[in-house]
């Protein structure tokens, strides 16, 4: 079974933010090294997207979908037929 995706402007909105954060306060390599491994991850989720646990996204229904990377990033995503929309990725200790 294959899947599509697509990202939603906040998700690329939030990869730049961590990805900027990453490059002033930690350097290019550091910063390149945590970037490369998210998009790994996003890999391993289109080609199995329903590994990880339905998430409960506020004021809103679907089947939404978590993947935690490194115990730090959420990955939140939806599942449409044989589509993936990736909403947002986040830092675990932001408050959402």
């Amino acid at each position: 079974m294959s899947f599509t995706f697509h990202f939603s402007p906040q998700f690329e909105e939030s990869l730049w933010q961590i990805e900027y954060y990453l490059y002033q306060n930690e350097g290019e390599a550091r910063c390149d090294k945590v970037i490369n491994s998210i998009y790994a991850k996003i890999e391993y989720i289109v080609l199995n997207p329903l590994h990880f646990p339905i998430y409960e996204f506020p004021f809103k229904s679907g089947n939404f979908r978590r993947a935690i990377h490194f115990d730090t990033y959420i990955i939140v995503y939806e599942i449409s037929d044989f589509h993936i929309e990736f909403f947002d990725i986040y830092h675990g200790k932001r408050n959402v």
